[in-house]
């Protein structure tokens, strides 16, 4: 048993609860959502906003910001009436101008689940992609793409920070973003709990000279790390100090596949780690999904009951366990057609 994980599994039935949303927003257009958005600042209720299917883009951000003590949950992929769910792709696109969307909950719980962030521009410490900040709230962010965003600081992909709440970030991908220092996920657990689960974080880089490409885990909070690839986010010619994660919070890390881990990192316990090619699957020139071949030795090879639990599918829309154990990564393995049929 070791340091970290007794105390999150203990919050962590308390975690996300609470009642279901109260008002529900289903969006098609960039000015529904940030109608959405701006309704539910102030309504004093527990807030879903359904986005369907398109790309969403605005000048200014999408920027929510409440001290109301009310989760809000950003969920995309539905049809155009919001009828049916995992329907396709809903984008927040940033142009390269702006932060894609910016959510400042400060008492409140923050769901985001099931959107692609794509060209967002942070000229700060905000994430390009996503930043998502609270003080006391809970944040779980599941199943979102992260492509060809960019900070000028920290966090290409997504800056997610919270002070006395659990951090919750599972099966998302985050391929080709960029920043200063670090290039994919930032994410920062003042004193809670964070726990990272399932996500595949490749081919981000850092442009500084402190370059940490893929995950950074900071702050004097707790965190958990299981079933991550996090795997070539260095440069051609990496230096002393480039590394793919970087852990300076007390944290374990079970069953991750990890290309460089920072000397700085400092881990409590470390279970089944690899650092070999994950073998992503060929999907075309445009194709932006993560896959993994039928030999990869990441197939069955994850945890199959990591602390934060799992989505109950991927970020394809399979079951999220094919074969014997849960796949490392994002994605998980379809093995029915290994006879030659497929």
């Amino acid at each position: 048993m070791n340091n970290c994980a007794p105390h999150i599994a203990t919050i962590l039935a308390l975690t996300f609860s609470g009642p279901a949303a109260a008002e529900t927003y289903c969006v098609d257009t960039p000015a529904e959502l940030q109608t959405a958005i701006d309704l539910s600042e102030s309504n004093a209720e527990q807030d879903e906003i359904r986005i369907a299917t398109g790309t969403y883009a605005r000048s200014p951000r999408f920027l929510f910001q409440s001290t109301q003590s009310n989760r809000v949950t950003f969920r995309g992929g539905y049809s155009a009436n919001c009828a049916l769910s995992n329907q396709g792709n809903s984008t927040i696109d940033g142009e390269f101008q702006r932060i894609g969307l910016q959510i400042q909950n400060l008492a409140g719980d923050t769901v985001v689940e099931n959107l692609t962030f794509s060209r967002g521009y942070s000229s700060g410490n905000e994430g390009g992609g996503l930043h998502v900040q609270s003080t006391t709230g809970d944040i779980r962010i599941d199943r979102n793409t992260f492509f060809a965003n960019q900070a000028q600081t920290y966090g290409g992909a997504l800056n997610a920070w919270t002070q006395e709440g659990t951090l919750l970030v599972r099966n998302n991908l985050a391929l080709g973003n960029s920043a200063e220092e670090i290039g994919g996920f930032l994410l920062n657990v003042t004193s809670g709990e964070g726990l990272v689960v399932g996500n595949t974080i490749t081919a981000n880089s850092s442009v500084s000279g402190f370059r940490v490409g893929g995950l950074a885990i900071v702050g004097n909070g707790i965190f958990i790390v299981s079933n991550n690839i996090i795997w070539g986010n260095l440069p051609n010619d990496p230096e002393a100090l480039d590394s793919d994660f970087l852990g300076t919070a007390l944290h374990d890390r079970y069953a991750n596949d990890i290309g460089v881990v920072s000397k700085s990192s400092n881990a409590v316990t470390v279970v089944g780690e690899l650092s070999v090619d994950p073998q992503f699957a060929s999907c075309g020139f445009f194709c932006v999904a993560r896959e993994l071949e039928r030999s990869s030795p990441l197939v069955d090879a994850g945890e199959d009951s990591p602390i934060g639990g799992m989505t109950t599918i991927d970020l394809a829309g399979k079951p999220r366990v094919i074969g014997s154990l849960v796949d490392i990564g994002a994605y998980e393995n379809d093995l029915i057609f290994t006879d030659g049929f497929d």
